[in-house]
């Protein structure tokens, strides 16, 4: 076998398995025969041995410098907390979510089981937008508060329906080639809104590590929550000065709920846990409101009814939408998003009494701006829109 290095190029003889195999018992390396009952015990073993003479790095060498990292890993967020105790408008908030893994012993016995791991693993994500404090708030009484506050005005139907034909619009240039060969280029790819621009900023976070804490059982969730409103919970005289929100899926959000009762009674609001807001990341809300939508119009009993989504799910050969939708929430949401394109499509070609090979552009088309060409697609989604959905409204 030929090596070739940067200047060299050095021959190494080829040695068979047998030789190889004698090699390795000479230098002592561990085989099958002779591995130990715990798991990745030989080739630790094997990597030691590379490490006397000179071949590796020694394991505990890399375990010493990874632990002599850990106390650096959530230097800056303990360095926000200082500030925004003191009115520092920089935040940032947490997010965890449990890591359970089991780990197989080679050979089980008695005394040698499964060793099963429950972990906590947590990260800080810093808000990318500083928003400003709020001043002069007055509470209203619920009695001076006019029942028309809660019903869309005029502006916020505009809105919704501003948003909505951008939707349209983009599943209908995206879906017939000749309007995606003169719109694409010109139409926005992005619906532009007041905080654009922080959205295409990258999000900085830190890994704040795994924590030991099985968060199915409340008292070592109650351990964890202590021990992170201690180091993350921005203080001021010992007490809570502004919570943190604490984000996961689902049941973490109900367990460290379930953890803040359990603490109810305690003195203060440190002690009660209240240092923190638990909520729902965006992802398991998504995939919450898919589950929803699915529940209302998925039947696997429908698949011979034409216009039911299972009927559908076969008519595109889908089969990886199967299920329940926490474990296939993308394909199930590629079935809706395709369906959702095929409507938007229909509409568009019936309101111009056409099919997908017919001329859709009107005469002298390419003659026009690409302002007038961006309002004569976007007037058209508009009025079906307004036709179909915002009638009510109207």
């Amino acid at each position: 076998m030929t090596v070739i290095g940067e200047h060299t190029q050095v021959k190494i003889p080829t040695v068979s398995y047998g030789a190889e195999k004698t090699a390795r018992k000479s230098l002592g390396f561990s085989g099958k025969e002779n591995e130990q009952n715990l798991p990745y015990e030989g080739e630790v073993k094997d990597i030691e041995i590379l490490a006397s003479i000179v071949l590796s790095v020694h394991p505990k060498t890399i375990h010493n410098r990874l632990q002599s990292w850990q106390g650096n890993l959530d230097a800056e967020i303990i360095s926000l907390r200082n500030a925004w105790s003191e009115g520092g408008l920089k935040k940032y908030q947490l997010i965890g979510d449990n890591w359970d893994k089991n780990i197989l012993p080679s050979f089980r016995t008695s005394l040698q089981k499964t060793l099963s791991l429950h972990l906590f693993n947590l990260i800080a994500v810093v808000d990318r937008i500083t928003p400003n404090p709020a001043q002069n708030i007055t509470v209203l009484d619920i009695s001076e508060i006019d029942i028309s506050t809660y019903l869309p005005s005029i502006s916020e139907q505009e809105q919704l329906m501003t948003e909505l034909t951008f939707i349209f619009a983009t599943s209908v240039i995206s879906n017939i080639p000749h309007l995606e060969q003169s719109l694409k280029s010109i139409y926005p790819k992005h619906f532009e809104h007041k905080y654009s621009f922080f959205s295409g900023i990258k999000t900085v976070q830190y890994p704040l590590g795994l924590f030991k804490c099985n968060e199915n059982k409340t008292q070592e969730l109650i351990r964890l929550l202590k021990q992170l409103t201690e180091k993350y919970v921005p203080l001021r005289n010992g007490e809570i000065f502004e919570p943190v929100f604490l984000g996961g899926d689902r049941l973490t959000d109900e367990r460290v709920q379930s953890a803040q009762t359990a603490m109810s009674n305690a003195d203060s609001p440190k002690e009660k846990l209240e240092g923190f807001i638990s909520k729902i990341e965006d992802f398991h809300r998504l995939m919450n409101f898919l589950e929803a939508i699915y529940k209302l119009t998925y039947n696997t009993e429908s698949a011979s009814d034409k216009g039911t989504m299972h009927y559908y799910r076969n008519l595109l050969n889908m089969r990886n939408v199967k299920g329940k939708v926490k474990n296939a929430s993308r394909p199930f949401k590629l079935l809706y998003y395709t369906i959702l394109d095929a409507i938007c499509l229909l509409l568009f070609l019936d309101h111009l009494k056409m099919t997908e090979t017919e001329k859709i552009l009107l005469e002298n088309f390419q003659h026009k701006t690409k302002d007038e060409k961006i309002a004569w697609i976007n007037d058209i989604c508009s009025l079906l829109i307004q036709q179909c959905y915002m009638s009510e409204f109207t």
